[in-house]
């Protein structure tokens, strides 16, 4: 079964079971997928799982934003609101690497890289975030790299 498959059997069971909290995150994330689907071109096609993928982490990005804004503003209803979306969203992202993993990749990418591009920060980045498949926090790979770099 697809992921967009799969949100949308979850959104019908939280439905049918009157799901509040999951019904709040899961319409979120469909009305997401809806909009990045009608703005591409009509090929008639469904997204891709990467470009769902896409979209489920562009919307946990946001919400992970939306905590932090809502924490400088000393609004805790509003930041549990939103970390209960941000765990029902994150039951469809595919589970992150450790740290250890990271460096492994980081190494690996280094060693496949010519001579010139394995001390340059955008070869190792980008070489790291294709090799991962998008299963690695972006800001947690760049700090990584950095400490690989610098020693």
């Amino acid at each position: 079964m697809s992921l967009q498959a799969t949100i949308d059997r979850d959104f019908t069971a939280a439905l049918k079971h009157q799901d509040l909290e999951a019904l709040s995150a899961l319409r979120l994330l469909r009305a997401e997928l809806t909009m990045t689907e009608k703005s591409r071109p009509r090929d008639g096609q469904p997204l891709s799982e990467d470009e769902v993928l896409k979209v489920i982490r562009s919307a946990v990005k946001k919400i992970q934003e939306s905590i932090e804004e809502y924490t400088k503003g000393n609004r805790p209803d509003l930041v549990d609101k939103e970390k209960k979306d941000l765990a029902v969203m994150e039951r469809y992202l595919p589970a992150a690497l450790s740290d250890e993993q990271i460096v492994e990749l980081v190494k690996a990418a280094r060693a496949e890289l010519p001579a010139g591009q394995r001390d340059t920060f955008g070869a190792v980045m980008g070489a790291v975030m294709k090799k991962s498949g998008g299963a690695v926090d972006g800001n947690r790979v760049r700090e990584l790299v950095t400490q690989k770099l610098a020693s």
